[in-house]
């Protein structure tokens, strides 16, 4: 966990920080900032406590464009890091996403890499990692 919050701060340092906050890379072609929290595991209740003490909250995707976005990001940042040797608990086969709740009361949105990325409904309760969206500087 603390290599991760390390490799995050460094790859944070590179960036300007007028553009999104630490943690947050900037996002697609939007205002928008978005970190994904993979070493994480949490419910869906403690994942949106989780975003909003980081300045953010879970991942919104109101449109098609955000949601492409998403997965070239999942593509570039997550799925890229399968292939380092240094980073080899990304191979991690419960890598799992949870952006915004929608739905029942029991059941919450997740992006889970065994359903090829597509939405799925899951308990609240089940741990995933989250998801966090926030506006730029």
């Amino acid at each position: 966990m603390m290599k991760f919050i390390g490799e995050a701060m460094n790859e944070t340092m590179k960036r300007n920080f007028s553009e999104c906050p630490p943690f947050f890379t900037p996002f697609g072609d939007t205002h928008k900032c978005i970190s994904l929290f993979t070493p994480i595991k949490v419910s869906w209740f403690e994942a949106r406590m989780f975003c909003e003490s980081m300045t953010g909250n879970l991942a919104i995707l109101d449109d098609i464009n955000t949601y492409i976005q998403l997965l070239k990001y999942i593509e570039e940042k997550v799925c890229n890091c399968v292939n380092s040797k240094i980073n080899k608990q990304c191979e991690d086969n419960e890598r799992k996403l949870m952006p915004r709740f929608t739905g029942d009361a029991e059941t919450c949105l997740s992006i889970l890499e065994e359903n090829f990325y597509y939405f799925s409904d899951e308990w609240c309760t089940v741990k995933l990692s989250p998801l966090c969206m926030t506006n730029k500087i």
